[in-house]
């Protein structure tokens, strides 16, 4: 869990972090209970607030094997993107063609009635990083054959929904960048 926080692109909350990772929200609280002094971790049970690094330098210090030699806290950001990347991608599959229920393909965001409030609820915190960070996540990760295989599913399957979800968020660009 810490070593998706020091790595992870976007803050996420709680309840974002543990549905990106596939964890239950209980066990990324109690992963992070004894890191207060070094993490800004939301009280609130459901709290939309994100966990925060107190100090960017923490997160250089894990990142550092010759600085942190304590092998059990060693964050390696290859390995760590891999794992975003894959759990970005079992997210991506939740994606599906209108997903926030427009019904009519004609009508610019603008013009959609509500279009903040299906975003929230259809495309929520952990789906909203999914879609803006995995290809990052995969230029900064290992290259496996079964990442290979979940990107080629991915492609097949979702990409023109990742797409459309992109555009909904305003974030053509990272699709654009994402492409190339």
């Amino acid at each position: 869990v810490l070593g998706s926080i020091v790595v992870i692109k976007d803050p996420l909350p709680p309840t974002g972090l543990s549905r990106l990772l596939g964890l239950s929200t209980d066990t990324v609280r109690s992963s992070l209970a004894r890191l207060h002094s070094v993490l800004i971790v939301p009280a609130a049970r459901e709290s939309a607030e994100n966990i925060h690094i107190i100090h960017p330098t923490f997160a250089e210090f894990l990142l550092d094997p010759s600085r942190c030699t304590n092998r059990a806290f060693t964050v390696n950001s290859r390995r760590q993107n891999t794992l975003l990347l894959w759990r970005c991608l079992r997210v991506l599959k939740k994606l599906k063609r209108d997903i926030c229920d427009i019904r009519d393909p004609s009508l610019l965001n603008i013009e959609v009635p509500g279009l903040l409030n299906r975003m929230e609820s259809a495309i929520p915190a952990h789906l909203r990083y999914a879609c803006r960070h995995w290809c990052t996540h995969l230029l900064n990760g290992e290259q496996l054959d079964e990442i290979l295989d979940m990107l080629l599913e991915f492609v097949q399957r979702h990409l023109l929904h990742w797409v459309e979800a992109c555009s909904l968020l305003g974030l053509l660009r990272d699709v654009i960048s994402g492409i190339n």
